[in-house]
């Protein structure tokens, strides 16, 4: 799977809390709070539920499809199905397929990156007006700490806002 753009905005929240963490702005931390709330019980969050279904709906799919190939006696069946669980299991990379690959494997595979590229789009269209919000919320508050004096304080919600500007 590619790093979307809605993901790379997840992560950068993510590193703004610890962030946050490090140097206290009361203010940021209240934003960053309600902005995270909106985006979670948003269409944003709503999406990032259906792609942790869909992984779930694929884990169990694959162990269906290994059961059923067991059962047969498959063994590179096995092996191959046995590998994408443990994989997607552990987060580990998800290995290319190839031509020796089981059809299973491959039809299985198919269906559930179609299905999260789809969700995945959806979801970086979704995001798109919570990161205008956010971004249009910290330069609000960049202004309100300048005002008050707060430099070293404004300049650490600056440095946030450039980070979450669009690529």
């Amino acid at each position: 799977m590619k790093l979307t753009f809605a993901i790379l905005v997840g992560i950068t929240h993510l590193l703004s809390v610890a962030t946050a963490q490090e140097r206290k702005v009361p203010e940021y931390e209240a934003a960053l709070i309600q902005h995270t709330e909106a985006v979670t019980s948003g269409s944003p969050g709503r999406l990032d539920q259906a792609l942790n279904d869909l992984k779930a709906n694929y884990l169990a799919a694959l162990e269906r499809e290994q059961k059923a190939a067991q059962n047969s006696g498959k063994l590179e069946e096995v092996l191959a199905l046995k590998k994408e669980v443990e994989n997607l299991k552990t987060g580990a990379e998800i290995i290319a397929l190839d031509s020796t690959s089981p059809a299973s494997l491959k039809k299985l595979r198919d269906v559930f990156e179609r299905s999260a590229s789809r969700i995945e789009k959806d979801r970086e269209a979704a995001v798109l007006p919570y990161l205008k919000q956010w971004q249009l919320t910290l330069d609000q508050l960049v202004g309100t700490l300048t005002k008050a004096g707060r430099l070293e304080d404004a300049l650490f919600v600056k440095q946030k806002r450039d980070e979450v500007a669009a690529p």
